[in-house]
């Protein structure tokens, strides 16, 4: 017998997953990505750090950085980056109103 649960299951599922994914700093030979904590609250920014590495393990200076968020739902939204002299970027992402 299964039970409707209004798609409960599937939020719970996301949500840990993406509370999962933002406390694991993303580091790899050519990339590392650092959000600044890992819990939001609604309507709260997330800022997203990146740093791109070549394969002598040096930050890359000269780059220009975009992101896409893929929402459950299937949508995505463009992350765009601020690139600092030193080749560090830096990513302001909203939480969405959970009401639109």
């Amino acid at each position: 017998m299964l039970l409707d649960d209004k798609g409960e299951t599937y939020k719970t599922f996301w949500k840990q997953a993406i509370h999962w994914l933002s406390i694991q700093n993303i580091q790899t030979e050519e990339l590392s990505i650092k959000l600044d904590k890992s819990v939001y609250f609604l309507l709260e920014k997330a800022k997203i750090s990146v740093e791109c590495f070549d394969k002598e393990g040096n930050l890359i200076k000269d780059t220009k950085l975009t992101g896409n968020l893929f929402e459950p739902d299937g949508n995505s939204r463009r992350i765009q980056f601020v690139t600092s002299g030193d080749g560090k970027h830096t990513g302001k992402l909203n939480s969405k109103n959970r009401d639109k």
